[in-house]
């Protein structure tokens, strides 16, 4: 299970997966405006990569939306299945879907309308393969979002506190594939990129 994590990314194991837990009152603004910006896209499907304990797919919960969310760390899912209302055998719910995996594994047989990491994507090692791979699995008008903390938007001291866990858009600059264009968005303290097909 530690293999889905490439050398250099963070690995949440046990500890550090309920220490997250304990952020969510710090991160309830980011939470929202991230929902928020998800259902201004009218998605039918939606996948969250690097879903943690998933915060994000509850706020999209009763919209009408098949939610589906991966993750690396199977101690994250766990708690994430707790706190979604999974039965004591670990039954799926019929409108959130999860299981491990990561941003160059997608178990689900499907293509996606949305396809979001938020808080993630500054972990990732292999962006320029993870990226291509994430694109194949985008329904024909699909996207593919990024939302993170602007590092650059950031007070002198939120930035020496958190900066490794921001993104800037030197971070972005170079990313940039065949069919489909890139547009970053900086909306203070966060900054959002998305990747469409050309012309959609």
């Amino acid at each position: 299970m530690q293999g889905l994590c490439t050398h250099g990314e963070e690995n949440f194991g046990s500890v550090k997966s309920r220490l997250y837990t304990l952020t969510a009152r710090w991160r309830r603004s980011f939470i929202d405006f991230v929902a928020n910006d998800l259902l201004s896209r009218n998605p039918r499907s939606v996948l969250d990569i690097g879903c943690g304990t998933c915060d994000v797919l509850m706020r999209l919960r009763n919209h009408e939306i098949e939610l589906y969310g991966i993750d690396p760390s199977p101690y994250m899912l766990t708690l994430a299945k707790k706190k979604i209302g999974y039965s004591a055998d670990n039954t799926e719910l019929s409108d959130v879907y999860l299981s491990l995996g990561n941003s160059r594994l997608i178990p689900f047989d499907k293509k996606f309308d949305m396809i979001f990491s938020s808080l993630s994507f500054h972990h990732w090692k292999n962006r320029e393969e993870s990226i291509p791979y994430i694109l194949t699995r985008l329904n024909e008008n699909g996207e593919f979002a990024i939302y993170e903390y602007d590092r650059d938007g950031l007070s002198f001291l939120r930035r020496m506190v958190a900066g490794k866990h921001a993104l800037s858009t030197n971070d972005v600059k170079g990313l940039g594939f065949d069919g489909y264009k890139k547009i970053i968005e900086l909306r203070e303290p966060f900054i959002i990129v998305r990747f469409k097909k050309t012309g959609s």
